[in-house]
């Protein structure tokens, strides 16, 4: 489960799946002509206020992983640097003494 969750690609999936109303789907496959759906489309809500808070609670789910994306990239980037470094100190460890710049190839 932890290595499904490390990969950004299932994560934006699964946010997707649940940003997707059920009610749209249902249209969807219902296979009625388009009129009809627009019909129950436009009978469900009429009142735009009352939409604010989907549209809020999209907003702080889409900046969560933005944020979480970016928490994710910068751990990445850490761990590489440190590697780096580390390969960096490793090569001037086994690096002959007095022959700056030249490695067995």
């Amino acid at each position: 489960m932890l290595a499904v969750l490390k990969r950004p690609s299932s994560i934006v999936l699964a946010l997707l799946v649940l940003l997707v109303p059920a009610g749209a789907v249902a249209l969807a496959s219902a296979g009625g002509p388009p009129e009809v759906a627009a019909e129950i489309a436009a009978q469900e809500n009429t009142n735009t206020e009352a939409n604010l808070d989907f549209l809020f609670a999209i907003y702080m789910i889409t900046w969560a992983g933005f944020f979480a994306y970016i928490f994710v990239v910068s751990r990445r980037q850490r761990t590489m640097e440190r590697e780096i470094k580390d390969l960096r100190q490793l090569l001037t460890e086994q690096m002959p003494s007095g022959q700056p710049g030249t490695g067995k190839g």
